[in-house]
């Protein structure tokens, strides 16, 4: 079914816009529990995920894509990733005080969201995985830069040769996917797909086209090139404006505030799945995170001027 425009604005009050006001004046200590708690939220769900594949279901991990009939494994793969990335600020922003057992305890749980992340074998989380831990390391400005470098080369080096290893064993070949080398017949479709959505927003610039790409009835799994298809140019560029204001805070969240730093690289993370399969209509993380990471960017600005000026 093809969602209506009253569809699209119900939808965003309810996964997107209400979720994302619980951000606003939010404080360090609040933002430090729903830190932990997405964390363990996280976790629980990946121990499920694996807990219905080899328990109950007795699957073997070599045969197919890690999934449920409720996540996908392009959804399992960004669950995984976020996983690793919230606990990836939480060790950047805590290290210095852990003992040992901690880190040792913390750096299982990350190899645990890696693997997780292989077996789900999809392209964009792993993609994601990737320029978001690189832009986490270079924007965390706590450490020497060579060190954050380094770091980020360490964990991304890691997670390709945990790939590389599921690759030897497995029958659906990880790499081969993610690399997009296999002759897989939803590249060719996904291509098909944006290309169609490309010439059929040209055809009607202005005032838009379709909510969908008329020859498959779907959306083009990309918001940007989704958002010039349903509203021509006008809804185009604001989604252009969108984006370009929720990167700059959440790169602006990432160097300044720590505190806030895992909700503006769950944005990006986001924002990443949402050009590579997500819809204007079916990526509530997208919404929810863009908003939380403007809100909270805005607050701290707030409160850098008012510090500024007590110290003036």
């Amino acid at each position: 079914m093809v969602p209506s425009a009253s569809d699209y604005l119900m939808y965003g009050l309810a996964v997107a816009w209400i979720p994302a006001l619980a951000f606003i004046n939010s404080s360090f200590e609040e933002l430090r529990l729903a830190r932990k708690m997405t964390l363990l939220v996280s976790a629980i769900s990946i121990v499920a995920v694996w807990w219905i594949v080899f328990v109950i279901k007795a699957e073997s991990p070599w045969i197919g894509r890690m999934s449920t009939q409720v996540l996908n494994p392009i959804s399992l793969g960004h669950l995984s990733v976020s996983f690793f990335l919230i606990l990836f600020t939480l060790i950047l922003d805590s290290f210095d005080g852990w003992r040992w057992w901690r880190l040792v305890l913390a750096s299982a749980f990350l190899l645990g969201g890696m693997l997780t992340t292989a077996m789900a074998a999809s392209k964009g989380p792993v993609l994601a995985f990737v320029l978001c831990t690189f832009l986490l390391s270079i924007y965390w400005n706590r450490k020497p830069l060579v060190l954050r470098i380094g770091l980020a080369f360490s964990v991304c080096g890691l997670l390709l040769g945990i790939l590389w290893v599921v690759n030897q064993n497995t029958i659906y070949k990880p790499i081969i996917r993610v690399t997009g080398v296999s002759q897989d017949a939803s590249n060719a479709i996904r291509s098909d797909l944006l290309r169609n959505s490309v010439e059929q927003a040209l055809g009607a610039p202005i005032l838009g086209s379709a909510l969908v790409e008329k020859n498959s009835r779907t959306y083009p799994h990309n918001i940007l090139i989704e958002s010039f298809l349903a509203g021509g140019v006008i809804s185009g560029i604001c989604m252009m404006i969108l984006i370009a204001i929720g990167v700059g805070s959440a790169l602006k969240s990432v160097r300044g505030h720590s505190e806030s730093a895992w909700v503006a690289i769950l944005y990006l993370q986001y924002l990443i799945d949402s050009m590579l399969s997500g819809a204007l209509f079916l990526s509530p993380h997208f919404w929810y995170f863009s908003f939380a990471t403007v809100a909270l960017a805005a607050d701290f600005d707030l409160i850098d001027k008012k510090g500024d000026a007590l110290v003036a």
